[in-house]
């Protein structure tokens, strides 16, 4: 289980189970950092500690766009 609180920052903090592996939906990243679509899938896939390359193949585009997706989240 996942709870959110409203806030204005950048950061989100979450306690869960450790027995479960929850995963936030890609909408909730969109709608709580400014995320498009392609930003909060390489940001779930570097929640799963997927390297740039795995991610890249998974989501069928280049090396370099997965870093440019990675360099607009952590902005």
């Amino acid at each position: 289980m996942i709870h959110v609180l409203p806030t204005t920052s950048r950061a989100l903090v979450a306690i869960i189970d450790p027995a479960s592996e929850p995963e936030p939906p890609t909408e909730l990243l969109r709608r709580l950092y400014g995320l498009t679509n392609a930003e909060a899938l390489v940001a779930l896939r570097v929640l799963r500690c997927e390297g740039v390359a795995a991610t890249a193949e998974a989501l069928s585009v280049s090396p370099t766009t997965v870093r440019t997706h990675l360099r607009h989240i952590f902005e």
